[in-house]
């Protein structure tokens, strides 16, 4: 798959002829969501420009959560639920923002390394943790020179961002290794918790995020991409929870 933006006539994730509804405005970006998938997201598609400009505007400070500890520890478990025994797995965050990830899976003695695709978050990760354990690429990037090399990639609300949600999957299938898997916490734009408003979700906020994939929507596109979902653990927080491997 390129990376080219998606077109109009076809919904982003699922490519199916596109019908959109309306789901409300936010920040001056109108949301909409697909008939065939339930996949809600921002349109006209988000662009790199457009999100460059907007973090190039408010030159972001990065701080810690309130109790970053508490953040690696839920990272942990579910690091351990999906991949008993971890020690000496290769690991990749996708999506390492304040590298709470990196910093559980090193906790579980796995060789922890992240990339994000911020300049910001990486500065902040690395002065914090290490600058050997991260870097300011994007997976697509990344996957130019780590292919096949990680035995568990962990993908924290990282589909929300992606401007190429194609181009992101196909270099997750060429990072991950032969029999490793993917664990993937997406917000879904199509879960029955939805609020009853979409656009007074807390977590939607454009265009730092603009798209909210629906859990089969998601899983469609990972299949097309080579990766299919082997597990999907309950979540009563509207968000799709995938453990993905290889397909075939």
């Amino acid at each position: 798959m390129t990376a080219e933006t998606p077109q109009d006539d076809k919904c982003p994730i699922c490519l199916k002829p596109f019908v959109p509804y309306p789901m409300g405005e936010k920040n001056d970006f109108n949301f909409v969501a697909c008939r065939a998938c339930g996949s809600v997201m921002v349109m006209p598609w988000m662009t790199d420009a457009q999100r460059e400009q907007y973090f190039g505007e408010i030159e972001p400070q990065i701080t810690h959560v309130p109790n970053p500890d508490a953040e690696i520890a839920v990272r942990k478990k579910m690091i351990e639920r999906v991949m008993p025994n971890p020690a000496g797995k290769k690991f990749l965050d996708g999506f390492s923002q304040q590298g709470y990830g990196v910093m559980a899976a090193k906790s579980l003695g796995m060789k922890a390394h992240g990339i994000d695709p911020h300049e910001f978050f990486t500065e902040f990760s690395r002065s914090k943790f290490g600058e050997e354990l991260f870097d300011n690429e994007s997976a697509m990037e990344h996957a130019e020179t780590h292919a096949g090399q990680y035995d568990f990639i962990y993908l924290q609300e990282a589909f929300s961002v992606q401007t190429h949600p194609d181009a992101f999957a196909a270099a997750l299938k060429k990072l991950l290794a032969p029999d490793g898997l993917i664990y993937i916490e997406e917000p879904d734009g199509n879960h029955w918790n939805l609020p009853g408003k979409f656009i007074l979700w807390p977590i939607v906020f454009p265009p730092i995020n603009f798209c909210f994939t629906a859990r089969k929507a998601l899983a469609a596109l990972l299949r097309r991409n080579g990766l299919v979902v082997t597990k999907t653990l309950w979540s009563w927080r509207p968000f799709s929870k995938l453990v993905v491997k290889h397909k075939g």
